[in-house]
C-alpha cells in the first residue's frame, strides 16, 4: 500500500469528488458512518455516552455526522463545538443544520469556564483537528485537549488525534491521547511514527470509497496483505532446509553480531 503526504491525501480526496463523482458533504458522510459502522460492530457501547467534541473544520463535520447517526442508532450522544471564531466550513455547516433537527444535545464552548464535567460512562470521540493541521495547537484548543486527557476517559480520534500532525511526529505539542484511532482512506504518515505511538492507540483503517484510479509519485509503502500475499509461496510438509536454497548473512564485527546470529 503506498503512502502519502497529508497534501497528497487532500488530493485524493479532491480526485474522487471530481471523477466518482460525489458531492464532498456526501464523501463526508461516507465516512461517518464507516466510524458509526466501526462503533455498532466492535466497541463495547451498551451503557457508554458518546461526547462528540468538534471543531470549525471538515473534521468537526465528520463528527456533527457521526453524532447523528449515532443518535438515530438510539446510542446517546452529546456535541460541543469548539467556537475559534468564524462559521466553519461549508460542509461543517451542513451537518450542524442537519444535526439540529435530531433531539441531540448541542453545546459551544467559548472559554474554559464552560468546559464541560465528563461522566464516568462517557466516550470521547475526538473531531476537533483531524489531519489538517500543520503547526501546534495553541490557546483555547490546546487548553481543551489538556482537559480531556485529565478526563482520562476513553477517546476515539476520527482520522487523527487532535494536535498530532500528518506528516510528521508531534511528541512535544499538545495533543489528544487516543485509545483508538479511526483513520479514514488511508493510513497517514504520523502513525508510522514511534514518537506519536503513545498519542494514537489502536490504529484502524476504515475504507471511505477513495477512487482507484488516483495516481501520485511516493516513495513510501506499507506491506500490506494484498503485497504479502503476492510473495508468499506454500512450502511442502516435508522440505528441509536445502530445499528452497541457501541465504548467506554479511554481518557486523565481533562484538556486534547478536542481531544477525
Amino acid at each position: 500500500m503506498k503512502l502519502f503526504k497529508a497534501a497528497q491525501i487532500r488530493a485524493w480526496d479532491a480526485y474522487t469528488i471530481t471523477h466518482e463523482p460525489i458531492a464532498s458533504v456526501d464523501l463526508m458522510e461516507r465516512a461517518a458512518l464507516a466510524c458509526c459502522h466501526w462503533i455498532k460492530e466492535s466497541y463495547p457501547y451498551q451503557g457508554k455516552e458518546f461526547h462528540v467534541f468538534c471543531g470549525l473544520g471538515n473534521n468537526g463535520g465528520d463528527g456533527l455526522a457521526l453524532a447523528r447517526l449515532l443518535g438515530e442508532a438510539q446510542i446517546p450522544a452529546v456535541v460541543y463545538i469548539l467556537q475559534s471564531g468564524g462559521q466553519g466550513t461549508q460542509d461543517f455547516q451542513t451537518n450542524l443544520s442537519r444535526l439540529r433537527t435530531r433531539n441531540i444535545e448541542v453545546q459551544d464552548i467559548h472559554s474554559e469556564n464552560v468546559f464541560p464535567q465528563i461522566p464516568a460512562n462517557a466516550v470521547i470521540i475526538d473531531a476537533l483537528m483531524g489531519s489538517g493541521l500543520n503547526r501546534p495547537i495553541e490557546g483555547l484548543m490546546a487548553n481543551l485537549v489538556a482537559w480531556i486527557n485529565k478526563s482520562k476517559r476513553p477517546v476515539i480520534a476520527i482520522d487523527l488525534p487532535s494536535g498530532m500532525r500528518a506528516d510528521e511526529h508531534s511528541s512535544e505539542d499538545p495533543t489528544i491521547r487516543a485509545t483508538h484511532t479511526l483513520t479514514l482512506g488511508t493510513y497517514k504518515l504520523a502513525l508510522m511514527m514511534a514518537e506519536n505511538a503513545p498519542y494514537f492507540g489502536e490504529v484502524l483503517l476504515l475504507p471511505i470509497g477513495l477512487s482507484q484510479d488516483f495516481e501520485s509519485a511516493t516513495a513510501m509503502y506499507i506491506s500490506d496483505l494484498e503485497v504479502i500475499k503476492q510473495w508468499y509461496k506454500p512450502r511442502s510438509s516435508f522440505a528441509n532446509k536445502g530445499t528452497y536454497g541457501h541465504a548467506l548473512i554479511v554481518a557486523g564485527a565481533i562484538g556486534k553480531m547478536g542481531a544477525c546470529i
